[in-house]
C-alpha cells in the first residue's frame, strides 16, 4: 500500500509538464537554499553563543523571536509583493512588475520608522517583564543590536520579491547565502574577539547580524537598479502607485497579521515556558535551533508554491495551479519524514554541539540536554503537521486568499494554543514534554483546517491584480 502510494506520488508523469515537480523545484530550490542559509546563520549564532555562555545562548532565542514578532507584520506585508509580481508576470505586464516593486519599497520605508522608533520600547518592556534578572541583560543587548537588521530586511523584501515573483529566485538565494556567510565570519570575529578586537559575546552577535543585513540590502538594491532598463525600467518607473500599495494593504496586511499572530503566540508561549525554569528555556532553545535546520527550508517550498500558483493564476490556468500545492506537499512530507528519523536516531550528537567550552555553572548542561532530547523528538512530529499548514497556506497566499489563513491561524493560536499553554504552565505545572506535545496537536489542527480551506476552492474567485494599462508583453 505504501509503495503503491509512493509510486503514484512520484510517477514519471509527475515530473514533467506545467506545474510538475521539475518546474516547482526550479523555482523553489534557490528559495530552499536561501532559507537553509538563514538557518545556518541562526544556528551558528547560537552555537557560538553556546560555546561562549549557556546563559547568553538561552537569552538569544526569546530576544530574537520577540524582535521578529514585533517587526514581522511589516516584513511579511512587504514581501507579499512577490505574489503581486507573480500574477503580473503571468499576465505579461513587465512594467507593472517594476511599479509593484517600488510601491512595496515605499511601504517598507514607511514601516522602517515604526521599527526604529517603537519596536525597541516594546521590546524592552516585554523582555523586562518576562525574563529573569540573569537573562534580561543579555536578551536586551541582543535585541537592540539587531534592530537595524529588521530595517534592512524590510527594505530588501520588495526588491527580492521583484526577482522571486518572476521566478528568478537564484539571485535571491545567492545574496542571502552571502549574508549568511558574512554573518558567520563576523559572529566568530566579534563574539570571541578575533584580530585584536575585544571579546563582545552576545553584543557582537547582534552587530554581526545587522552588518550582514545591511550588506544584503546594498547588494539587492544595486542588482535591482542595474537590470536591463529596456525590459524592466527600474530607474525611471519610480513614481508612487497607490493602486499597488492598496493591494498590499488589502491582501498583504492580512498575511502580515497572520504571521504576527503565529509568531506572536509562539513568542508568548516561549516566554511562558521560561516560567518552567531556565533549564526548560535553554533546552527549548537548543531543540528549536536544531529543528530550524530542517524546518525553515519548508518555508522555501511554501514560497515556491505561492509563486508557481500565482503565475498560473495570472495566466488564467487555475486547473494547473490547483495541483501545485499537492505536489509540493508530497516533497515536503517525505523530506520532513527523513529529518524526523534523523532526530530519533542521533539526538545526543547534535545537542552536544551546544555544550559550553567553559561552563559558568549558572545552568546544568546535562539537564538541559536531557530535556532537549524530548523536545527534539516532538519536533519531528510537529514538522510533519507543519507541511500541511505551510504548503497549502502557500497555495492560498499565491491566490490572494490571505484572510482565510489569518482567521484559521488566529483561532488556533489564540483560542487553542495560548490559553491551553497558560492553563498547563500556571495551573497544572506539567513536564516540558506535555507542553510541546499539546502544541503538536494545535499545529495538526491548523494544518488540517488550511487543507480544508484550500480544497473548498474559494480562492479561485479572488482577483488579485489588474495591470495599470500595460498590454501583455510590454
Amino acid at each position: 500500500m505504501i509503495f503503491r502510494t509512493m509510486a503514484k506520488w512520484f510517477g514519471r508523469e509527475e515530473f514533467s509538464g506545467p506545474g510538475a515537480y521539475n518546474e516547482l523545484m526550479k523555482i523553489a530550490y534557490p528559495l530552499i537554499l536561501m532559507s537553509a542559509s538563514n538557518v545556518v546563520m541562526q544556528f551558528a549564532d547560537r552555537k557560538f553563543l553556546g560555546n561562549s555562555s549557556t546563559a547568553e545562548m538561552a537569552a538569544a532565542m526569546p530576544a530574537g523571536v520577540l524582535f521578529y514578532t514585533l517587526f514581522c507584520f511589516f516584513l511579511v506585508s512587504a514581501n507579499f509583493t512577490s505574489a503581486i509580481v507573480a500574477q503580473l508576470f503571468g499576465t505579461g505586464a513587465r512594467r507593472d512588475c517594476v511599479r509593484a516593486a517600488w510601491s512595496g519599497f515605499y511601504f517598507s520605508t514607511f514601516s522602517s520608522g515604526f521599527i526604529v522608533l517603537v519596536v525597541p520600547i516594546l521590546g524592552y518592556l516585554i523582555l523586562k517583564l518576562s525574563l529573569s534578572a540573569t537573562l534580561f541583560p543579555h536578551a536586551w543587548t541582543y535585541f537592540y543590536t539587531i534592530v537595524p537588521s529588521g530595517v534592512f530586511a524590510c527594505l530588501s523584501a520588495p526588491l527580492f520579491a521583484f526577482y522571486s515573483g518572476r521566478g528568478k529566485t537564484l539571485p535571491v538565494a545567492l545574496i542571502n547565502i552571502g549574508i549568511c556567510l558574512a554573518n558567520i565570519v563576523l559572529d566568530w570575529i566579534f563574539i570571541f574577539g578575533k584580530f585584536g578586537l575585544p571579546r563582545m559575546g552576545i553584543f557582537g552577535a547582534g552587530i554581526a547580524t545587522s552588518l550582514s543585513a545591511m550588506g544584503g540590502f546594498l547588494a539587492i538594491l544595486l542588482l535591482f537598479l542595474l537590470i536591463d532598463q529596456k525590459v524592466y525600467p527600474t530607474r525611471s518607473l519610480r513614481s508612487f502607485q497607490f493602486e499597488y500599495v492598496q493591494k498590499l494593504l488589502r491582501y498583504g496586511t492580512p498575511a502580515g497579521l497572520q504571521v504576527l499572530s503565529d509568531v506572536g503566540s509562539f513568542t508568548l508561549i516561549l516566554l511562558i515556558v521560561g516560567r518552567l525554569g531556565e533549564v526548560a528555556l535553554a533546552a527549548t532553545t537548543i531543540a528549536f535551533s536544531i529543528n530550524n535546520l530542517s524546518f525553515l527550508p519548508l518555508l522555501g517550498i511554501s514560497d515556491g508554491t505561492a509563486i508557481v500558483c500565482g503565475q498560473y493564476i495570472g495566466r488564467k490556468m487555475k486547473k494547473i495551479a490547483s495541483k501545485v500545492p499537492f505536489r509540493a506537499w508530497r516533497l515536503a512530507f517525505v523530506y520532513m519524514l527523513l529529518t524526523g528519523i534523523f532526530y530519533v536516531t542521533s539526538p545526543d550528537y547534535i545537542i552536544s554541539v551546544f555544550k559550553p567550552d567553559n561552563p559558568d555553572g549558572s545552568i546544568d548542561f546535562a539537564e538541559v540536554a536531557e530535556q532537549g532530547r524530548l523536545v527534539l523528538l516532538l519536533a519531528a512530529f510537529w514538522n510533519l503537521c507543519d507541511t500541511l499548514k505551510f504548503v497549502f497556506g502557500g497555495g492560498l497566499r499565491g491566490a490572494g486568499d490571505t484572510r482565510a489563513i489569518l482567521y484559521i491561524n488566529t483561532f488556533c493560536a489564540w483560542v487553542l494554543a495560548v490559553p491551553g499553554i497558560c492553563l498547563m504552565v500556571f495551573v497544572l505545572q506539567p513536564s516540558i514534554l506535555t507542553v510541546w506535545g499539546y502544541m503538536v496537536f494545535v499545529t495538526a489542527t491548523e494544518g488540517l483546517l488550511t487543507l480544508w480551506r484550500y480544497r473548498t476552492g474559494k480562492w479561485r474567485n479572488i482577483r488579485l491584480v489588474n495591470p495599470l494599462g500595460d498590454s501583455p508583453g510590454v
